[in-house]
């Protein structure tokens, strides 16, 4: 039954060629369009979530503050028992690295704990994972950066001249990973020692604060010197409540005459779509959920006309449709058999029709990635959850 009204279909299709054309055509731009959108909103909602702890890390923030003093993760780290880990990121600005004696401008990177390696998924191609960043020379680079620097060299233990906020430095290569995917809100291409963010902090406070030179130990002590973003890696029974409550304490216990706000725990999976309102730093990535919004609008607004082409289409023809039902009720079939036989017509033309959206999609995926800034790749459209989806 089910292959008789198939063949009855495409006889019927290649009868009609024109409208099966516009058809086709009509339909597979109408879903090719849903499905890039589909494809953008998929990559968005896919953040930092690729990490085997992504469900246990937490951001740091007090009031709407992202920006946290560095001495707050070791006391946290120290005093609460449901935090087992802590890393921080300081994000680096103005930096240079030499080349054949030509300064080039590098903009993701950063400065961070050498327990950001063990609490988030990064792949480390090359290195002692035991001894990273453990001195303040000491980087690490992606293997984009390894290749832009050093071609198909090894540049484990090889060395680069690098000028942080205009003071140059030679820094020892002492690891190399792979670089972050596209759904990472970290997007780091060069890691240093965190001990560089307190020369980094001390210039902008001699710069732009008040005039008095801090040391570097005051920074790294004081709960007035903010900066770091600050992430927990809790242990799976932990209380959110009774941990953000006590962190609340021991921070307006040490900053004095700040009792109007409290700390709160931010998903990491949450934190690229949902800091809205929150006063970041430079050092991540941030998305903006009222845009996947917009684009799941537009997507079922599309779809709607596609459909209704379709259906407009189809009604254009329902005379000659109506000859053919009366035909076949003649000949002694039933409603049942002669909707069946529709439905069977109108999903044949649909499944053809993602023929031309899936080209339609390969071909203009790349105008959209660069329209949008999306580093959205062409082998999520193949996944088995996003094709189901389809």
């Amino acid at each position: 039954m089910i292959w008789q009204n198939i063949k009855l279909s495409f006889r019927q299709m290649a009868r009609k060629k024109l409208i099966t054309s516009i058809n086709l055509i009509g339909l597979g731009v109408g879903l090719g369009s849903v499905i890039l959108m589909l494809a953008f909103i998929f990559h968005e909602l896919s953040f930092d979530r690729y990490h085997k702890n992504s469900s246990n890390i937490y951001r740091i923030t007090y009031g709407n503050d992202c920006s946290m003093p560095y001495i707050m993760g070791e006391k946290f780290k120290e005093a609460l028992p449901g935090v087992t880990n802590v890393f921080r990121i300081y994000g680096l600005s103005n930096v240079s690295i030499k080349k054949n004696g030509e300064l080039i401008k590098e903009e993701n990177c950063i400065t961070a704990d050498s327990s950001l390696f063990s609490i988030l998924d990064i792949p480390l191609l090359a290195g002692n994972a035991k001894l990273l960043l453990k001195d303040k020379a000491d980087i690490l680079i992606s293997d984009k950066m390894a290749q832009k620097y050093f071609g198909d060299t090894n540049p484990i233990g090889k060395s680069l001249e690098i000028c942080i906020s205009g003071n140059p430095a030679t820094y020892n290569i002492t690891g190399i990973y792979r670089h972050f995917p596209s759904n990472s809100s970290i997007r780091a291409d060069l890691i240093t020692n965190i001990a560089l963010a307190f020369s980094a902090i001390k210039n902008e406070v001699l710069s732009f604060g008040d005039g008095n030179e801090k040391s570097e130990k005051d920074i790294a002590t004081s709960w007035n010197m903010w900066g770091f973003e600050t992430f927990v890696l809790l242990s799976k029974n932990a209380k959110i409540a009774s941990i953000e409550k006590t962190s609340t304490a021991i921070y307006q216990s040490n900053k004095k005459g700040e009792n109007d706000k409290k700390i709160s725990l931010q998903k990491f999976t949450s934190m690229y779509l949902h800091s809205d309102g929150l006063n970041k730093t430079q050092a991540l990535l941030n998305g903006n959920f009222g845009t996947i919004k917009i684009f799941e609008g537009v997507a079922v607004l599309v779809l709607l006309i596609a459909c209704f082409n379709y259906i407009l289409l189809s009604t254009a023809e329902s005379k000659q449709q109506f000859k053919e039902i009366a035909c076949r009720k003649v000949f002694g079939a039933s409603i049942k058999q002669i909707a069946f036989k529709t439905f069977c017509h109108s999903f044949l033309i649909v499944l053809l029709s993602l023929l031309p959206a899936m080209l339609f999609n390969i071909t203009m995926i790349p105008y959209f990635k660069n329209l949008f800034d999306k580093n959205i790749d062409i082998e999520l459209l193949f996944k088995p959850y996003y094709l189901l989806s389809i």
